[in-house]
């Protein structure tokens, strides 16, 4: 039943409407009747009526001022003036407060009638749509990770325009400006632990808890499972961290039979360059799958070691037990490229990510990456760019 205010100073007026009309019949009770505004108001706060049926002229508090009131109280309330005045005033200033309807006195019973049944039905209508988007709404809150992660995988797979894209993440609270880190994330599992789907889930989660504990990221962390065995995560760096460092080990070891191998680059626009980079990611990994055990651990090796200024092949070599030229002749094979002329593409790609993104000066760079002079680092730089490192920071500057 939807509850029914009466409101006005006319006892015989309050008398009729409460009692001349089968209340039932509108799916409708009358839960209060009040002589004044005031008392009105506080029947309102009371009750929470569904329907107010209010005179103009009212003590303590005019009809008017009531309904400013009670729309503080509760817009969707149905609010209809009864008056003795037909003034064009008072009915102009009631439709900008939203009343429903503005009926003079004496009342016309079957222009009343028809008047409650309408409201009935559109109390009805507006109780279902409510309840169809409260339904909505559990479903979209129960599901909101799922959805989220749905919506950032058809955009990193390019599924959606970057428009579109920044729309749809806009609804889960998703804002992406400026530069974040991208990690593609492999997940490597013991054989025997193939098949059981529910201990590769748990080590997933494992290893995304591993991750974040390892890289020094804000909270604005998504991780998408992209498949069973592997992630792909966007994170903002953490506060002081420089973009580019925030993983000095790219591989974690869980604690069960399962390892990670992590694949790094960071991304300005991402809306824009995610799904480029994320591709990148992954044609990077696929290179390292077609590689052999040991060019991936010599791959890691220069990528955990490249800021030293004396890393040399020789020294893996050594540490392995593996003579020199096997190793140099292997590398060559599967990678194309010789140990060194890898080291310096490496140490390069690093360097361009610190000259987009810090203010250091160019022989502080080069003591970042590896070199103890500025000069050998600015001839090995315009050897793999074409350019010297000062006039691409300039050019990126200038676009």
């Amino acid at each position: 039943m939807y509850k029914v205010l009466i409101a006005d100073d006319e006892e015989i007026i309050r008398t009729e409407l409460e009692k001349a009309f089968c209340w039932q019949d509108f799916d409708m009770e009358v839960v209060g009747v009040a002589k004044n505004g005031l008392e009105a108001l506080e029947m309102v706060k009371r009750f929470h009526p569904n329907v107010c049926l209010l005179d103009v002229k009212m003590p303590f508090l005019n009809g008017l001022e009531l309904i400013e009131r009670i729309n503080r109280e509760d817009s969707s309330i149905v609010k209809i003036i009864i008056s003795g005045f037909d003034e064009f005033e008072f009915a102009q200033k009631a439709i900008r407060l939203g009343v429903y309807n503005y009926i003079l006195k004496p009342i016309d019973e079957r222009e009343f009638r028809k008047m409650m049944l309408e409201i009935r039905d559109r109390l009805q209508t507006n109780a279902e749509m409510n309840q169809q988007q409260k339904l909505r709404n559990s479903l979209l809150e129960r599901n909101r990770d799922l959805l989220r992660t749905e919506t950032l995988y058809k955009w990193i797979h390019s599924e959606s325009n970057p428009e579109t894209a920044r729309e749809n993440l806009l609804d889960f609270g998703i804002r992406f400006s400026g530069t974040y880190d991208l990690f593609y994330i492999r997940m490597h599992f013991h054989l025997t632990d193939l098949g059981d789907e529910e201990y590769m889930e748990k080590s997933i989660r494992e290893c995304k808890s591993i991750f974040r504990s390892t890289c020094a990221v804000s909270e604005e962390y998504y991780a998408i499972k992209t498949s069973l065995d592997s992630l792909f995560v966007i994170a903002s760096c953490g506060e002081n961290q420089p973009h580019g460092r925030l993983l000095p080990n790219r591989e974690l070891n869980g604690s069960g039979n399962w390892k990670a191998d992590v694949y790094h680059r960071t991304a300005d626009n991402l809306i824009t360059n995610a799904p480029l980079v994320f591709a990148a990611l992954q044609k990077e990994a696929q290179e390292d799958e077609q590689c052999s055990p040991m060019v991936n651990k010599i791959k890691r090796y220069v990528q955990d070691n490249y800021r030293d200024p004396q890393l040399r092949l020789s020294k893996f070599a050594e540490d392995s037990g593996v003579s020199l030229s096997t190793l140099s002749r292997l590398f060559k094979k599967e990678t194309g490229v010789t140990f060194m002329e890898y080291l310096i593409d490496y140490r390069i790609r690093c360097s361009i990510d610190l000259l987009e993104h810090t203010g250091l000066r160019i022989v502080e760079i080069a003591e970042q990456v590896g070199y103890n002079s500025q000069h050998y680092y600015c001839d090995a730089f315009k050897n793999v760019m074409g350019i010297s490192p000062s006039k691409y920071r300039s050019r990126g500057k200038r676009e």
